[in-house]
């Protein structure tokens, strides 16, 4: 796990959304406080940027956000934004320390 990201360091990047996406999952799977960083800044960052105008109200649109959002528009811009934010609910963590105990007790 340190030498993984030691070796890789994963951040989050406003620019690319779509390695944003892939990032978070990872992240999520090691745990620890690169995870935790990334997530604070990615959470709070798609918070603040989510759309409150009119009929895009909800929604993101990053047209400089790589590869993906920049041809998807909107739509995938929203998609990539809402799967991230629910990164905790649709994998269980494999690699943390506690995976599964914590999260999803029996």
């Amino acid at each position: 796990r340190d030498t993984f990201c030691n070796e890789v360091p994963l951040i989050f990047r406003k620019d690319q959304i779509y390695y944003d996406y892939y990032a978070a999952q990872v992240l999520r799977q090691f745990g620890g406080a690169e995870w935790d960083k990334f997530n604070n800044e990615m959470r709070d960052w798609l918070v603040e940027t989510q759309s409150q105008d009119g009929g895009a109200k909800g929604s993101w649109h990053f047209p400089k956000g790589g590869h993906g959002p920049k041809d998807g528009g909107r739509l995938a811009s929203t998609s990539f934004a809402t799967m991230m934010l629910e990164v905790y609910y649709r994998h269980m963590p494999l690699y943390a320390d506690n995976a599964a105990e914590d999260d999803f007790p029996l």
